[in-house]
């Protein structure tokens, strides 16, 4: 079964110190850095559960569930860093490319179960209500340690 996070909720708010380089008509780079307070959730899928039924004869079945899960939201603080360089095009317009990097611990998150996903394939579908039960453990770990680039354009 392929896999996808996908972020939820994302809130952050940053303090950053910045130098720009060059003028705002022409060519400028700008590098800042600071700390920065987040709120991020995620939910996840699938997340592989398995049950065995046995049959007639010896014959033992199993059901690979695919289930989505929620990540309750977590509050944290960490860094942020980057650089972006901007190209004026007009007096109102520039192009704008650019690298930050975000940083922060690791942190622990509860993981509830929240639909099947597969329902329609299996033998025998187990009640989400037991899947919940059956997880050894119901927590995860979730970082938000990162790298991105962007690029776009930018108005004045």
């Amino acid at each position: 079964m392929a896999g996808q996070v996908r972020l939820g909720a994302t809130d952050q708010d940053r303090v950053n110190a910045a130098v720009r380089i060059g003028r705002s008509d022409g060519v400028s780079v700008m590098l800042s850095a600071g700390p920065t307070w987040f709120q991020i959730g995620a939910s996840a899928e699938p997340l592989a559960y398995t049950v065995f039924h046995a049959g007639g004869h010896g014959v033992v079945f199993e059901d690979n569930h695919g289930v989505a899960v929620d990540l309750q939201p977590q509050y944290g603080i960490g860094f942020d860093a980057g650089a972006d360089v901007s190209a004026a095009i007009t007096a109102r317009l520039a192009i704008v490319a650019g690298y930050r990097y975000f940083g922060g611990r690791d942190t622990e998150v509860s993981v509830t179960p929240s639909a099947i996903l597969n329902a329609d394939q299996l033998g025998i579908v187990q009640p989400l209500a037991d899947i919940v039960t059956g997880l050894a453990s119901t927590r995860g770990r979730l970082s938000i340690l990162g790298p991105h680039l962007f690029v776009g354009v930018k108005l004045r």
